[in-house]
C-alpha cells in the first residue's frame, strides 16, 4: 500500500506540473491581468500548487464557482 500512495503523489505532481506547464503556455489569455481581476485570482497560488487539488482549489473551482 505504502508503494502505491507514493505513486499516487508522484502522478500527482507530474499532473500538476503538466497543468502548470498549459497554463503558462497560455498565460496571455489566461492569466492576463483583466482575468485575474475578474476572478480574483492570485498567480503565486496556482503555480505553487504542489498537487492536482490545490491546483484546482487556486484555479479551477474558483473560476467555476465565479461563472455560476
Amino acid at each position: 500500500m505504502l508503494l502505491w500512495s507514493n505513486f499516487r503523489r508522484f502522478y500527482l505532481y507530474i499532473m500538476t506540473e503538466n497543468m502548470k506547464r498549459v497554463l503558462m503556455a497560455h498565460q496571455q489569455l489566461v492569466l492576463s491581468e483583466d482575468v485575474k481581476s475578474r476572478y480574483q485570482l492570485c498567480e503565486r497560488s496556482i503555480l505553487s500548487a504542489a498537487t492536482l487539488p490545490e491546483f484546482d482549489d487556486a484555479y479551477t473551482r474558483y473560476t467555476i464557482r465565479r461563472l455560476n
